[in-house]
């Protein structure tokens, strides 16, 4: 999509959205660039933990298939 388009499309978006999500717009807009994404030292090891279990094999792996019909199973008995 070239700029052109991009920016029509981001017209379109603003004329027609709610006040909630021209907030989050301008929010993301102003501050996105700032914004960084931290964890506690914890969250951070447990992330550490569980890419390395990934790397050496160690985790159950499910195919996008599998992965849907546990999700789809899972909020029926929810």
């Amino acid at each position: 999509m070239n700029t052109a388009a991009i920016r029509q499309q981001l017209h379109k978006f603003i004329d027609t959205a709610d006040d909630s999500n021209i907030n989050d717009l301008f929010d993301y807009v102003e501050n996105g660039k700032e914004r960084k994404y931290t964890c506690s030292p914890e969250e951070l090891q447990v992330l550490h933990e569980r890419a390395e279990k990934c790397l050496k094999g160690e985790t159950v792996k499910y195919t996008v298939g599998e992965a849907h019909s546990y999700i789809r199973n899972s909020r029926k008995r929810a």
